[in-house]
């Protein structure tokens, strides 16, 4: 078995099979990206997949956790499935947990498949941008997903909280793209301005030249 190409080719950090008392019967972890030797697994996470985590339980075949998980390090995008046999029924045998790092490379993945800029905080951060952190204290406050809102003239920024498995604030996500509705909006009044303008001059003009030769120039020839 190729651990290594088992990794790579599904993009994972971390994978552990555990038998139905929670024990570790296979537990590593990889840098894919890197393609670097097996590594230990976080502490803090061994933490979170002791034999009596709720991650190890599962009451039914169907009964499985996805989300994020927060160590020392960072965060960890983790699944915790059943295994069972191939027609999805019990005995439920163990559980297969995968995960991979929430990491800068993996947002900016991200990004590309999403053509948006996105940017990852932490709630945490003393530092956080103002934008940022007046769309934390929205989410916070109960809005998980906060409307869409300018950046400036050019740009416009959505934001949402990605919670972990306890449901408490992990990560927020930034998501900005041109405004180009905005600015197509202005570009098209700004093109109706010039054209009321110059109907208006050249209507003015015609009216002028019309009043020219039906009083002026009869004046003048008295």
């Amino acid at each position: 078995l190729d651990l290594e190409a088992t990794y790579t080719n599904n993009r994972l950090n971390l994978l552990g099979v555990f038998n139905t008392s929670g024990r570790a019967m296979y537990l590593r972890a990889y840098d894919f990206r890197r393609s670097a030797p097996l590594i230990t697994p976080p502490a803090l996470l061994r933490t979170h997949l002791a034999p009596d985590s709720p991650l190890l339980r599962h009451a039914t075949p169907d009964d499985a956790t996805t989300g994020l998980i927060q160590f020392e390090g960072g965060v960890l995008m983790l699944s915790a499935q059943p295994i069972l046999h191939n027609d999805r029924q019990g005995p439920i045998l163990g559980t297969l947990v995968w995960a991979r790092y929430l990491d800068t490379a993996t947002v900016q993945d991200l990004a590309d498949r999403t053509l948006l800029h996105a940017t990852a905080f932490s709630p945490a951060d003393p530092d956080l941008p103002m934008d940022v952190a007046e769309a934390l204290a929205a989410a916070t406050a109960g809005q998980k997903v906060v409307r869409a809102t300018p950046l400036d003239a050019t740009q416009v920024a959505g934001y949402a909280l990605l919670c972990d498995t306890s449901d408490k604030p992990a990560l927020l996500l930034r998501l900005v793209e041109p405004r180009e509705v905005y600015t197509t909006g202005n570009a098209t009044a700004l093109l109706v301005l010039v054209l009321l303008g110059g109907s208006g001059l050249l209507l003015g003009g015609l009216m002028a030249w019309s009043v020219d030769r039906a009083v002026l120039a009869r004046v003048a020839l008295l």
